[in-house]
């Protein structure tokens, strides 16, 4: 079944996810004969690498390795390319039936293929076939989505009748629902609360439904032709592309239109989007007993700060591309009290060989040269977003390594009496 396993291996080893697709950025498979491509664009919408080209590419997604993994509907197969788009790998997805969907992975690598013909395909990265998804309701599956779970969801469309439905399966391929739905699914998300986004594909709409498929709230979209491909961003905007479109289009969850930047080929289909998503900048600095023993025995849980009055500590990360001259880096902190105000700072040194000292109810973390990124307010839940833009102005220099930290406001029953306190702290590699 495997056509180059030798140089899929060699790929392997030489392409770490780090030097290959960032965290936010976006794969837009093209669906073209010929001159197809995944093309690889950054949270600004600049094009990266065009993967290719190839022959009507489908989905796409990100393995281990770092490879860009799509799918082929002539012939039939899965397709591996490395940072620079070169193809370094194949092989031949023949239990498929020519109509290959969307594509994305369990988190052992398994690669899961929306085939429709009428089930889901799973795949070792070796072009092993280790079984199917299947239950005799499921007709045309087009659109999937894996949750940090290893649930997969499946978007399923009628060709016969208007309304589809959607299928939940756990990691061992047990059914565990089914929702059948009002409109012809194109694709879905489901968010961090459980909540799915499901494209209306015939009426160019995103729909918001509940865990169990009741409809929450839609909004319409600016794409064009039919609208499948959809994705979800750390920052919890919504990306979607109709067939026929020439652009992509950024919503928030509320409809409105935030942003749209133009494809860098106009040529051929677009039905799936992948964004992805990683483990982030490194941290460290921990208040979970790992590091400095916290003020008053307040410990956070492993990754976390030092416990304020939730009984949990604040734990911040970065993620995107850290470039001074094209800065897409996002800082999510969270869970944080609610409703309080929360300062990122930045500074050229660790404290205490970076395992933090005593400040307030929590560890500082970050010394030397300290700079100001800014101060946000915490959401109803806890979490604060620093977007991107905070990297350049403050003198560093690309190479340089700073090390950044949120401080927040803790005034109701703070667990040392300080009122304040920190989360851990994560250390950046600035890119030019």
């Amino acid at each position: 079944m495997l056509r180059t396993l030798a140089s899929l291996a060699l790929a392997t080893l030489v392409a770490p996810l780090s030097a290959q697709v960032a965290d936010g950025d976006l794969l837009v498979p093209r669906f073209d004969v010929g001159v197809a491509a995944i093309e690889q664009y950054d949270a600004h919408g600049t094009l990266l690498v065009d993967h290719g080209p190839g022959s009507d590419f489908s989905g796409a997604t990100v393995t281990d390795a770092g490879l860009v993994a799509t799918l082929s509907r002539y012939p039939t197969e899965v397709h591996f390319f490395d940072a620079s788009g070169t193809e370094v790998g194949s092989f031949s997805s023949t239990q498929g039936a020519g109509a290959p969907g969307d594509l994305d992975r369990l988190s052992d690598g398994t690669l899961v293929a929306a085939d429709q013909s009428g089930d889901v395909d799973l795949y070792a990265p070796d072009g092993t076939w280790l079984g199917h998804l299947f239950d005799n309701q499921m007709i045309h599956p087009t659109g999937l989505f894996v949750t940090p779970q290893d649930e997969v969801w499946v978007a399923d469309i009628d060709l016969f009748t208007s309304p589809g439905r959607l299928h939940r399966f756990d990691g061992q391929g047990n059914l565990l629902q089914i929702v059948s739905l009002g409109f012809s699914p194109g694709d879905l998300v489901v968010d961090a609360d459980g909540t799915l986004w499901v494209t209306d594909r015939f009426n160019a709409l995103v729909v918001h439904l509940d865990a169990q498929g009741a409809p929450l709230s839609s909004f319409a979209t600016q794409a064009l032709g039919r609208l499948y491909g959809i994705a979800l961003h750390r920052d919890d905007t919504l990306s979607v592309v109709g067939e026929n479109d020439v652009a992509v289009h950024r919503y928030a969850k509320d409809g409105t239109w935030l942003s749209s930047f133009p494809l860098a080929s106009t040529a051929g289909l677009r039905n799936y989007l992948c964004v992805q998503r990683d483990a982030g900048t490194p941290t460290f600095c921990y208040g979970d007993g790992t590091g400095s023993i916290c003020p008053c025995a307040n410990l956070g849980a492993p990754g976390q700060g030092c416990a304020h009055s939730g009984g949990v500590g604040g734990r911040l990360g970065g993620f995107g591309r850290a470039s001074l001259t094209n800065d897409g880096l996002l800082f999510d902190a969270g869970p944080l009290p609610p409703n309080q105000p929360a300062l990122l700072f930045a500074g050229t040194a660790t404290l205490n060989g970076g395992a933090g000292l005593l400040f307030g109810d929590g560890l500082r973390c970050v010394g030397g040269a300290v700079v100001r990124l800014g101060v946000r307010t915490s959401d109803a839940a806890g979490r604060a977003l620093w977007r991107p833009g905070l990297l350049g102005g403050h003198g560093w220099s690309a190479g340089q390594s700073v090390h950044v930290q949120a401080w927040y406001r803790d005034p109701h029953g703070s667990p040392c009496g300080s009122g304040f306190n920190l989360t851990n702290a994560t250390s950046v590699a600035l890119a030019p």
